[in-house]
């Protein structure tokens, strides 16, 4: 009974293993360590409020991104939409989309 017992409870944690990493890979693209979050920067605008067209020196940096991953102990949830100091943080190149790094206590504020 003891070894079917342990048995069990051993495919249990693995399936929730399995299905942990696959939330990762699937919805986490970019997991930070620590109390780091992965922040995928909102598109600079191409056109001035006035509809000139801007050249790519021109834009303003975004402030604002979409949090796609996080570290442990970290309170800000995936998918979050948050705003971030000017030149913070690590830029990373990942499967083709450009990642901002940063410490979780870095982030300004969480748009609810």
């Amino acid at each position: 009974m003891r070894t079917l017992l342990s048995f069990t409870i051993g495919a249990l944690v693995g399936t929730f293993c399995l299905k942990s990493y696959y939330f990762q890979r699937k919805f986490m693209p970019l997991t930070p360590s620590f109390d780091r979050v992965s922040i995928l920067p909102e598109q600079a605008p191409e056109e001035s409020p006035g509809g000139i067209v801007l050249p790519d020196g021109a834009r303003p940096d975004p402030l604002r991104g979409k949090v796609v991953g996080v570290g442990r102990n970290v309170e800000i949830a995936p998918g979050s939409i948050v705003y971030y100091p000017e030149s913070q943080g690590h830029l990373i190149e990942h499967e083709g989309e450009t990642y901002l790094i940063l410490k979780a206590d870095e982030i300004l504020a969480v748009v609810s």
